[in-house]
């Protein structure tokens, strides 16, 4: 079974603890890493290389352009997904 690693990316504490804490229950995901805002995101993302990016793009200030722009530097690719809809 392989581990996808989670980069978790929530300008909201509360938020990121919450989801930590039901990705930690899940066998095979690891939680990587946390960001509070875009510029946070991004640098981890690079230095972590998470198979999967959780976040919400409004909240942190990461545009569509700069979010897809971290999984394309990389070896092998990152996903990108909205932790949040409108609400």
């Amino acid at each position: 079974m392989d581990i996808v690693g989670v980069l978790i990316a929530d300008d909201h504490p509360l938020f990121r603890e919450g989801m930590r804490g039901r990705l930690d229950r899940v066998d095979d995901i690891a939680v990587v890493g946390e960001a509070e805002s875009g510029d946070e995101a991004a640098q981890l993302a690079h230095k972590l290389e998470p198979g999967v990016i959780l976040m919400a793009p409004r909240d942190v200030g990461v545009g569509e352009r700069q979010e897809t722009g971290c999984g394309r530097r990389r070896s092998r690719p990152t996903r990108t997904h909205g932790a949040r809809q409108a609400w």
